[in-house]
């Protein structure tokens, strides 16, 4: 079973990495500067200002907790990949 998973995130590492190199400006303009998309947008903002909409109470607070002090340390430029980054750790370490 872990030599599945394994074998799956090393095919998906390549794939990206195929990616980056035949395509850098396609790759980039998907992975690094793509706007968050659903509710990540939302949880981007609680991370980065807090409860400011009353709206957004409707969201946990952990997952931006968390975001805020991986953001706080690297700067905010690039919120988007580190929350993306982030999340596929995450993934990675559940499988």
């Amino acid at each position: 079973m872990r030599k599945a998973i394994f074998g799956s995130l090393l095919l998906f590492a390549l794939a990206m990495l195929i990616g980056m190199i035949s395509k850098p400006a396609a790759f980039d303009r998907f992975f690094i500067t793509q706007s968050p998309i659903f509710d990540a947008g939302h949880y981007l903002k609680i991370a980065s200002s807090g409860y400011v909409e009353p709206p957004l109470a409707a969201f946990y607070p952990l997952w931006p907790m968390l975001l805020r002090w991986l953001i706080l340390p690297l700067g905010s430029q690039h919120t988007v990949l580190i929350g993306s980054l982030f999340a596929f750790v995450l993934f990675a370490l559940s499988l």
